[in-house]
């Protein structure tokens, strides 16, 4: 695959479709899970899931931040056709990766009853803490794998990720049922039973991904030399992934409000409702998760090789597929929700109140695709601060002041949560919008100035 000069759709094809395909496959262990929460341990279940899910994603971001630092200053290695450099970055992550994600399973594991009483309701603090603890123990295989995977992705692999999770979903849904004792052999562990099924899996693909890098061309380059850590270079990591970390713990900080919004205004069966009505969101949106993946990639490569004029036409063309994968998202969604909902749950108003959300949610999808592209797209271009400021804006700033507006002043009940992340949703897309097209702008400028210096 040639980043620099190969058609624009074709590369986009070519690396969004398997990376949205493995993000799909991925996300079916959410999906598997809640399903059976939901209709083999009932509220209760889907509860302790909903609250979860900020906690282990909070942690996730931590280590996932390392792997778009890789993806990023790799692919610019490899575009400037430094390639001492590439391998020195790859090394130094692998080794950095293992010893952070193993402090941060440490850590996690004996702060965890704290941060299950930010998120969980009494009715599902017991269920959370179960649940979280198990997969916090498993976590090195998560964070590590992740950046595996971004190594692959820089060499124009996002198939392998792919095959492994189709294999791991199949075996994490048996595993499930089995860990529940729907079968009779195994005791009934509860939502223990489903984190511990999850872990599994993801040790299943943690050894195949790690098989899959070793065996590359660029892998077999890489000497014991370029293992050895190294300031510059962990330095370099951690300039570009913590900002990218950070970004994605403003999600999490936005989950923090909306959770607590719910708490204070909501009840039990918003909650539970909530956690359905992402899952059918995430569905939807995973289409244009692989559009994530190609910006970063595409428009780091190309940065690298000084190819300008080229970023700006990636940019746009990826805009214009997520409009129209999100507007069909859109249209199914308000049309199709009520049934997909029962995939999830019968208790009526558990449906109730998630379809409230979804119904709000669904004019949001485009907004939602419009920042991340164009925060991948400036992380490509070794600009990874932006996505913190605009995380903080949309996740937390927006969302405090039109919930205290909808809920306090206005008393318009939970709805008024779901109408604040339209506002800052939008909001943030527009400006998000506008800086990044004045970003790839600017750099057009460069090109006489660099042939001026040569």
């Amino acid at each position: 695959m040639d980043f620099i000069n190969d058609p624009i759709n074709k590369l986009i094809k070519n690396i969004s479709i398997p990376a949205s395909l493995g993000m799909l496959f991925n996300s079916m262990f959410n999906f598997t899970d809640t399903y059976f929460a939901g209709n083999l341990i009932g509220k209760e279940g889907l509860g302790a899931l909903t609250a979860s899910f900020p906690l282990f994603f909070i942690f996730l971001a931590l280590g996932s931040g390392i792997g778009t630092g890789v993806n990023v200053l790799v692919s610019n290695a490899l575009g400037a056709s430094n390639i001492k450099k590439a391998k020195q970055i790859a090394g130094n992550a692998i080794v950095f990766t293992h010893i952070f994600s193993i402090v941060l399973s440490i850590v996690a594991f004996f702060s965890m009853p704290y941060l299950v009483r930010l998120v969980s309701t009494i009715d599902f603090y017991n269920g959370t803490l179960q649940y979280m603890n198990v997969l916090v123990l498993g976590m090195v295989f998560f964070v590590v794998t992740g950046v595996y995977n971004s190594l692959l992705q820089t060499q124009g692999d996002t198939i392998s990720f792919t095959k492994i999770l189709l294999i791991t979903v199949v075996i994490n849904a048996i595993l499930d049922p089995l860990f529940l004792g729907i079968f009779g052999i195994l005791p009934n562990f509860g939502v223990s039973g489903l984190a511990i099924a999850t872990v599994i899996s993801n040790v299943i693909t943690y050894l195949y991904i790690f098989n899959k890098l070793k065996k590359t061309e660029f892998m077999k380059q890489l000497v014991k030399e370029d293992y050895k850590l190294k300031y510059e270079n962990i330095k370099a990591i951690l300039i570009q992934g913590i900002p990218a970390s950070l970004n994605m713990a403003t999600m999490v900080l936005g989950m923090f409000v909306i959770m607590n919004g719910i708490k204070k205004i909501g009840t039990s069966n918003t909650m539970a409702g909530y956690g359905p009505a992402i899952r059918i969101e995430q569905l939807v949106l995973l289409p244009t998760i692989g559009f994530n993946v190609a910006a970063m990639t595409l428009v780091a490569r190309n940065y690298g090789a000084k190819n300008y004029e080229r970023i700006s036409k990636i940019y746009n063309k990826l805009l214009f597929y997520g409009f129209i994968i999100t507007f069909i998202g859109t249209i199914v969604s308000l049309i199709f929700g009520k049934y997909l909902f029962r995939i999830f749950t019968s208790d009526v108003e558990v449906m109730k109140h998630g379809l409230n959300y979804l119904y709000i949610d669904a004019w949001v999808f485009y907004a939602y695709v419009i920042v991340a592209i164009s925060i991948s797209t400036l992380q490509g271009l070794k600009k990874p601060n932006y996505g913190i400021f605009i995380g903080l804006y949309r996740q937390f700033v927006v969302p405090i002041i039109f919930i205290f507006i909808f809920c306090n002043i206005m008393k318009i009940n939970e709805n008024g949560i779901w109408y604040s992340i339209f506002i800052s949703t939008w909001s943030a897309a527009m400006i998000t919008l506008f800086y990044t097209k004045f970003t790839i702008k600017k750099l057009k400028y460069k090109i006489p100035l660099e042939n001026s210096k040569k």
